[in-house]
């Protein structure tokens, strides 16, 4: 089980300057690498060249992979940065956040 999915609201803890404490929703993980797509984050512009299919060439803004060690979990409750276990409760492997115990995925009933 890993401790950051795609769909979780991350903050950046550390990375570029002016990266730094800011949140997006994870939207692509890339496991073997350790690096994960962050909506909003890490925006580059491009310059593309035009394609023989058609598409035109310009400046495109695209999103760069951001490590995942450089990114933590933001606590609903809280609403504050903060790091995840992993506790195993009914045969279950579930995730818990450290400071407010509050879990991660809720059960289904």
């Amino acid at each position: 089980m890993q401790k950051i999915k795609k769909g979780d609201t991350v903050q950046a803890i550390a990375g570029l300057a002016g990266q730094e404490k800011r949140r997006g929703k994870v939207v692509e993980i890339f496991r073997k690498e350790g690096k994960c797509l962050v909506e909003g984050m890490r925006m580059v512009k491009k310059h593309q060249k035009a394609s023989s299919a058609g598409a035109p060439s310009g400046i495109v803004e695209k999103n760069m992979k951001m490590d995942l060690s450089n990114l933590a979990l933001v606590d609903p409750k809280t609403s504050q940065p903060s790091r995840v276990k992993i506790v195993e409760e009914n045969g279950k492997k579930l995730r818990r956040f450290v400071k407010s115990g509050e879990l991660v995925d809720k059960p289904e009933a």
